[in-house]
């Protein structure tokens, strides 16, 4: 699922992207106990709240709970921001860069914590992904189960054309995520980026970009984590 979190009514509200579409989450499905920010939805993504979230946006009538023009915020206000060393991505020979420089990222969130997790324990504590550039996050976060972790490759385009390709080794996330449990008690909705090593932005030097130029990361299988707009 591609998850997003919009205004509504000065509140924050859990949506999901379904195909061109923002649908509010919580309408879809229907039951009042089901969470109706992020926060709350990773923090109790446990049991059967997951396969109603999927059964909901999967739904044939999913396009009535439709949200006209959202307004969308950061998808998670994250209990904590860690970096990941950058031999945990091998990154092709150039970097993401958008027109103020800023350079485009992936984030995992974690969906539950504890300290001294072991690496399946830290892998299985990945609820999703999303996309980061500078200090914002988002605007979706990408569920884990929709990333092959067998090919966890993440593709970037700028309006549309082909720009850069990164990967990056899901057994030693784990094992930074496993790590870093030992020193300290780990927490629903913390997020771990991992910052890509520096390189030659070829493709920007061959085609000028404009200020409002929309940048995507795509995966395999999970569609658009991120859109980002240029610095106008």
């Amino acid at each position: 699922m591609r998850l997003i979190t919009y205004d509504r009514g000065g509140a924050r509200r859990l949506g999901a992207w379904v195909g061109e579409a923002v649908v509010d989450l919580p309408d879809a499905v229907g039951h009042p106990a089901f969470p109706s920010t992020m926060e709350a939805l990773v923090a109790r993504h446990g049991g059967t709240t997951m396969d109603a979230a999927r059964a909901a946006v999967e739904h044939p009538d999913v396009a009535r709970y439709s949200v006209s023009n959202p307004r969308l915020l950061m998808p998670i206000a994250p209990a904590s921001v860690r970096t990941v060393p950058d031999q945990a991505v091998r990154p092709p020979n150039q970097r993401y860069v958008t027109p103020s420089g800023n350079g485009l990222e992936v984030a995992c969130v974690l969906g539950s914590g504890g300290g001294d997790l072991s690496i399946q324990e830290a892998a299985d504590a990945i609820f999703g992904y999303s996309l980061v550039t500078a200090v914002t996050l988002g605007p979706t976060i990408v569920t884990a189960d929709e990333i092959d972790p067998s090919n966890p490759r993440f593709f970037a385009t700028i309006d549309g054309h082909p720009f850069e390709e990164a990967t990056f080794d899901t057994a030693r996330l784990a094992a930074v995520i496993a790590r870093t449990s030992i020193d300290e008690e780990l927490h629903p909705g913390d997020i771990f980026i991992f910052h890509t090593a520096p390189g030659h932005p070829t493709e920007i030097r061959r085609r000028r970009v404009r200020s409002d130029a929309l940048f995507d990361l795509d995966a395999p299988r999970a569609g658009v984590l991120g859109k980002l707009a240029g610095s106008r």
